[in-house]
């Protein structure tokens, strides 16, 4: 049997509706083969009496029954309706799908057992009634006191709680500080790294940019400026300039090239010259050394114009 449509707040579709009853659906089942929906109470007692589908008259039995669809039951199940015990007092409005809940502890519903504590208090003494009443204004005295118990907490809880915002504040000030005085500290230093590193590389590009003269002393009478030049190149030493300088013999000739500062030590090498070969830097009392090398320098000289040398070339092995 299904549930009155006068119980629902809304009119009800006639497909959430009983073909058999005409009431909406409760418990729905469909057939196997129609698709037919009705209640579980109505279905089972039509196939009581026959085998086949009230609608189109297909075979149709218990075995071959299943529960409604998915969407049936939540279209239901979403319907507002009124308790069946609006007639005995009781006005409240619940979905389809807590009806039962609801029934099982409605207090107008006699098969409910809240019904039965209403009805034992009709029939009671007074002195019956009056120790339900104490025994009542005990569990409210203990509900009250639980209640005070959380509202102790709670105020514990709060001040607690202040406390901790109270340190994140001093805690917070305190970073604040601490961070103003490393501002303080490292800003003049990373001011005085920078002066620094700007200085070390204003000095790295004198010293790429600023020259010096070497005096080389006591070379072959063969030798020449070219020669020099050449044989400084193919040891990765550029000369900028290199020019002849008076000496006691003609056998023993005295240079100066011009070079950069960053190849000093390269041409101040004793291996990369002959024995008996001097060189210092000009100016500098402490810069000399001689030659170590135990071969005179290598040289393939073609003469042109006026006795000068050009094309020059050197085996330094």
């Amino acid at each position: 049997m299904g549930i009155d449509p006068e119980l629902f707040l809304s009119p009800i579709d006639d497909e959430l509706k009983c073909p058999i009853c005409y009431r909406v659906l409760e418990e729905p089942l469909q057939g196997f083969h129609c698709d037919h929906v009705f209640c579980k109470e109505c279905i089972n007692a039509w196939l009581t009496n026959t085998t086949r589908c009230p609608m189109d008259r297909m075979f149709l039995s218990r075995d071959l029954l299943r529960p409604a669809p998915k969407l049936v039951k939540h279209l239901l199940n979403r319907l507002e309706v009124r308790c069946p015990n609006v007639s005995l007092g009781c006005f409240l409005t619940v979905t389809l799908e807590t009806l039962d809940g609801h029934i099982a502890e409605c207090w107008y519903d006699p098969r409910s057992k809240n019904h039965a504590r209403i009805a034992e208090c009709r029939t009671r003494n007074p002195l019956a009634i009056m120790r339900d009443m104490a025994a009542f204004s005990d569990d409210i005295d203990k509900i009250k006191a639980d209640i005070e118990n959380l509202r102790q907490h709670y105020v514990e809880e709060k001040k607690h709680s202040e406390l901790i915002s109270n340190s994140l504040s001093k805690y917070t000030l305190y970073l604040k500080d601490c961070r103003e005085k490393v501002r303080t500290i490292c800003e003049p230093l990373m001011k005085m790294i920078a002066t620094s590193v700007s200085e070390d590389e204003s000095d790295e590009e004198d010293q790429e940019h600023k020259t010096i003269d070497v005096a080389i002393h006591n070379l072959h009478e063969f030798t020449n400026e070219g020669v020099i030049t050449e044989y400084l190149r193919q040891n990765d030493i550029y000369v900028q300039s290199c020019r002849k300088e008076p000496s006691i013999s003609a056998r023993s000739l005295n240079f100066v090239a011009t070079i950069k500062q960053s190849q000093r030590n390269r041409i101040l090498n004793s291996e990369l010259w002959p024995r008996g070969v001097l060189l210092n830097v000009v100016g500098e009392k402490a810069s000399g050394i001689q030659g170590a090398r135990n071969k005179e320098l290598p040289a393939v000289v073609i003469q042109a114009g006026l006795n000068c040398w050009a094309n020059l070339s050197f085996n330094t092995n």
